[in-house]
């Protein structure tokens, strides 16, 4: 049987029953509840001298009662917060994060990432009745779309010079000195125009570029205006995949003296880094973007924001903070 709460008609009811065992009983069995019920409705809800009177009993009821709708539905400068932050393209998970590490102090502005979740899908459910317009979930990484994962012949064209991930120093997979990169291309659609992106393993520091084609010269081009203003230790090898945009790396090797390796075909997860950052992108620049049509401030601000973002993976800071701390001095870009 389904709880619920004693109303205003069965109030009234129970005000007319003296406290008496039989008596109350009896209405027990005429509204069908347990007779521990009306005792504990009296107990609870009588004025200070003992009588209980059903339309003080009602308001206290109601004055006892949690207000209905979630926290972010009642409090309007935390909504703000958590909107503006969902624009921002933060996930309800770093936004709950940051907030409690913007405002330790605060109880008030702590919230769950359950309850953000929960706040989005009530605003899609209820589109039209929403200041939002239902358009909140529009922010979120995923959308729920699953795209098949298209084979292609990778291996079979020759790379020059090419040095497999195996050869790679341990110290670059665990991740315990800065320097080392991975870079990948971001295809777009209707132009040959692509996003050229190079991640910091260790701080998850993101560049990006926007190329007009994938020709390899091109791409070597813009991998060497990312890196360039960066001092020697913070450019000492760079992870690909085995695409042919990447033959030129040779060129990369004379003349930054950084190493270059590739990783094994179909083994997205050897670039963990540079894929999960490609995610991020996509939330600017989803798939189907024709990248001849954006600007590079564009591509700047995406870089950006990304870079300001907190991520779990650094305990909550953001890749700019964990670059700073390693290379105090202020990085040109």
């Amino acid at each position: 049987m389904a709880y619920t709460h004693i109303d205003r008609i069965e109030r009234q009811l129970i005000a007319r029953v003296p406290c008496f065992t039989c008596r109350v009983a009896d209405a027990a069995r005429v509204l069908q509840r347990h007779r521990s019920t009306i005792y504990r409705e009296r107990r609870r809800n009588a004025d200070p001298d003992g009588h209980y009177n059903s339309h003080h009993a009602q308001r206290h009821a109601r004055q006892r009662r949690k207000p209905r709708g979630s926290v972010l539905e009642r409090d309007g400068s935390l909504r703000h917060c958590v909107t503006e932050a969902l624009a921002r393209k933060l996930s309800p998970q770093q936004i709950s994060r940051w907030l409690r590490m913007q405002y330790p102090d605060d109880p008030a502005k702590h919230i769950s990432h359950t309850a953000i979740y929960d706040f989005i899908a009530k605003d899609k459910k209820l589109a039209d009745a929403s200041p939002y317009g239902g358009k909140l979930f529009k922010h979120l990484r995923c959308g729920g779309k699953r795209y098949r994962r298209k084979r292609t012949a990778a291996g079979r064209f020759c790379i020059p010079q090419r040095v497999g991930i195996e050869s790679r120093p341990p110290q670059v997979a665990t991740r315990q000195t800065v320097g080392h990169f991975e870079a990948d291309t971001m295809h777009g659609a209707r132009s040959n125009a692509c996003l050229l992106t190079l991640v910091e393993r260790k701080t998850r520091q993101v560049f990006i570029r926007r190329c007009p084609n994938r020709r390899a010269k091109v791409i070597c081009g813009a991998i060497a205006s990312a890196i360039e203003p960066l001092p020697q230790s913070l450019r000492t090898s760079i992870t690909f995949d085995n695409g042919s945009e990447f033959a030129a790396h040779g060129q990369l090797r004379q003349r930054f003296a950084v190493d270059t390796y590739f990783a094994n075909p179909y083994s997205a997860w050897e670039r963990g880094s540079n894929e999960n950052v490609n995610k991020l992108i996509r939330q600017f620049f989803p798939k189907g973007t024709n990248f001849s049509r954006i600007t590079d401030q564009q591509v700047a601000r995406v870089q950006d924001l990304i870079n300001n973002r907190p991520r779990k993976c650094l305990d909550w800071h953001t890749p700019a903070e964990m670059l700073e701390r390693e290379f105090p001095v202020a990085l040109g870009d």
